[in-house]
């Protein structure tokens, strides 16, 4: 594999690869010497081991959680009795540290996309630190999950849609104050004007509190207007936020920060970098199974890169520094079952 052709003596040595006395020097393992490892190898555990080690690479100090459906994944092939076949897509929610844009956890599920992802966040918020600031869009904008953020003793930042519209229809009626932080930003054909504006402390304390949410103390507008400038075309939106830092944390100029950042460690550190980057494609249609449901791991639960495409895992299975620049970013992944994913929501 080129990873292991890339690594130093020094690294071979010390992960107990083969010295050969004829040359002086230790050889990297052979493909298929990691695809029997692989395919030995408990998926659960690995996962665990490597989220946990690529933790202790990184400060976490806010991260981005954020789901993606692999495509191809569908199953409606015909059963034995004839049936037209209609299992739910797999799908994984993958855990981004925002500063590095390291993946630091992730986790498979299927089933009704809001039901199973708000699920699936609620169990990877368990292993993080009192004091994290987690990110999440809108799907995740909901009374149980900000409940459960509270009890862990973390921080949210969840974007109001459509999906509340009481609360979206509260914010976009409520008089905001001024002054605005405003920004401005030039690149990638456009200039991208934005006015962040934070909402007065909201008292929890109150019978009846202007915004009724867990935990919830700042509301935050963000309003965008790009103007392209080979056309001239103006493009404007306003963006809703709702979140529970202490006011000793809130700072526009961080929340634009933070908010900005989450769109760029998912879109372009992870989903961009596994679709275009590392030219992940649809996974097959055909021969559906291991490779279709369970992500490249066979009906005993062991990796199988055989199913799910060597050069996906080879790709997926390098540390950060070792996955490469793609064409925008590049991310860090903390995973051993790599997925090919390509249908991902886009955010503000």
């Amino acid at each position: 594999m080129c990873l292991g052709r890339s690594l130093s003596q020094k690294t071979l040595q010390r992960i107990g690869s083969h010295y050969s006395p004829l040359s002086g020097r230790y050889t990297a393992p052979g493909i298929s010497t990691l695809h029997y490892i692989f395919k030995k190898a408990k998926v659960e555990q690995a996962e665990k081991i490597l989220a946990a080690w690529m933790a202790e690479q990184v400060d976490v100090d806010a991260i981005a959680m954020d789901g993606k459906t692999m495509r191809g994944s569908y199953n409606r092939d015909l059963d034995a009795h004839g049936k037209q076949r209609d299992e739910p897509a797999r799908q994984q929610l993958s855990t981004v540290d925002l500063k590095s844009r390291a993946v630091v956890g992730q986790v498979g599920y299927s089933g009704k996309k809001d039901e199973a992802e708000g699920a699936a966040l609620r169990e990877e918020l368990e292993p993080l630190e009192p004091g994290t600031t987690v990110l999440a869009d809108a799907l995740h904008t909901s009374r149980e999950t900000g409940q459960r953020i509270e009890d862990l003793g973390l921080y949210y930042i969840f974007q109001a849609k459509g999906n509340q519209p009481n609360m979206f229809q509260t914010l976009s009626e409520y008089s905001w104050p001024n002054p605005e932080l405003r920004e401005v930003d030039m690149g990638h054909g456009r200039i991208e004007t934005r006015w962040v504006t934070c909402s007065a402390e909201i008292d929890a304390d109150l019978a009846e509190p202007w915004l009724d949410f867990p935990g919830v103390r700042f509301a935050v507008r963000v309003r965008r207007r790009a103007v392209f400038k080979k056309t001239g075309e103006q493009r404007e939106e306003t963006a809703y936020y709702i979140t529970n830092l202490p006011p000793k944390l809130i700072a526009r100029k961080k929340l634009s920060y933070l908010i900005r950042r989450y769109w760029g460690a998912v879109e372009n550190g992870v989903h961009y970098v596994r679709d275009v980057a590392l030219g992940r494609g649809c996974v097959p249609c055909a021969h559906r199974g291991a490779a279709a449901h369970d992500g490249g791991h066979g009906e005993s639960g062991h990796l199988d890169p055989a199913a799910a495409g060597s050069r996906e895992h080879q790709a997926h299975h390098q540390p950060a520094a070792a996955q490469g620049e793609g064409h925008r970013d590049s991310a860090g992944t903390a995973g051993l079952n790599g997925r090919r994913h390509s249908k991902s929501r886009s955010g503000s």
